[in-house]
């Protein structure tokens, strides 16, 4: 089996100053921020890891497990852990623009699993500045796979992919064929951490860089605004405070 992760890397929008959302677009400058893996990409990772080893311990050597990313950088960080906790390979498909763009990166996506023959892809649910939601189906209909999204856990019975799942009415089990494609929701799976020795060892590998044979498509930016939540708050004096209240919630005064 031949298993890809798509996983992306996020600024933690949890830290970003009030000042930088009042005039956000996608030149702000997030530098202060941690930059870290999406949190459903981040169970991809853990889950696509899980099944690749419980392939190998049942086979060895039939399973391969590869993280993807399409990104103008990749720090090192992010590539030695990746190394370090048991991917085979760490691809980055190099793109200027990968926000507000689904149908450009699910393109993206295609191209490299279909040269790449991948059996099983895991994705985020949601992930980046938009939180769409709108690349793994998109991926999903370019490939002519199955789709199953929300994906809790994964693992193989009698053949077959078993995706618990949450559905419109609660959870569901689902059986797959190969090849299909997943995307991960609330999942209790947590990337794992990598021990100092696998760091050291991880930290001479490289990252494999894809270039697309065309980067270039015409892109608008969208506008950002930030909605205002202040409350005007209005005090009533104590001695007729019941009758303007009153008067205010049904319209009969003028206050």
């Amino acid at each position: 089996m031949n298993l890809l992760v798509c996983f992306k890397i996020v600024p933690d929008f949890d830290k970003v100053l009030p000042s930088d959302w009042e005039d956000f677009s996608l030149r702000t400058n997030l530098f202060y921020t941690k930059k870290t893996y999406n949190v459903f990409d981040e169970s991809a990772l853990e889950l696509g890891l899980s099944l690749c080893e419980s392939s190998n311990r049942r086979a060895p050597g039939s399973a391969t497990c590869t993280a993807v990313t399409v990104a103008q950088e990749l720090s090192p960080a992010v590539k030695k852990h990746l190394y370090a906790v048991g991917f085979d390979r760490v691809v980055k498909i190099e793109s200027i623009q990968t926000e507000f763009a689904p149908r450009r990166m699910a393109g993206l996506l295609r191209e490299f699993i279909t040269e790449g023959r991948f059996d099983l892809v895991l994705t985020g649910v949601q992930s980046g500045y938009a939180d769409t939601g709108l690349v793994p189906p998109l991926l999903a209909s370019m490939l002519g796979r199955p789709f199953v999204s929300h994906a809790e856990t994964l693992c193989f019975y009698d053949g077959q992919l078993c995706v618990v799942h949450q559905g419109d009415f609660g959870r569901l089990r689902t059986t797959l064929e190969l090849p299909a494609v997943v995307s991960v929701g609330n999942s209790p799976a947590a990337l794992r951490a990598a021990t100092l020795r696998a760091q050291l060892m991880a930290g001479k590998r490289e990252v494999e860089t894809v270039f697309p044979a065309e980067d270039f498509f015409w892109f608008k930016e969208p506008v950002f605004f930030t909605e205002k939540a202040e409350k005007d708050c209005r005090f009533f004096e104590e001695k007729d405070a019941a009758e303007r209240l009153f008067a205010h919630l049904w319209g009969g005064g003028s206050e």
